[in-house]
């Protein structure tokens, strides 16, 4: 069954998908504890999982067609 309410979620947890994103780097450099090979790693791990999920729902949703939401998360890791 759709529940079209649960598209309000979706700007609040890209909202929380950037501030985690960007909070981590920041507080790495604050700290002075980078990690330049690990932190990249778990950073793009991250990311790609996080576009996987928007695009895998974009496709699901009925609101984009299956193959242009697998040709553009194709581009997102290109």
């Amino acid at each position: 069954s759709r529940q079209p309410w649960l598209l309000y979620l979706v700007p609040v947890l890209l909202a929380l998908n950037w501030f985690g994103d960007s909070l981590d780097g920041t507080l790495a450099r604050v700290r002075q504890q980078q990690r330049p090979r690990y932190g990249y790693y778990v950073d793009h791990v991250v990311d790609i999982v996080g576009a996987s999920a928007l695009f895998g729902g974009l496709a699901m949703s009925g609101g984009m067609q299956p193959s242009i939401a697998l040709v553009l998360l194709v581009a997102y890791v290109a």
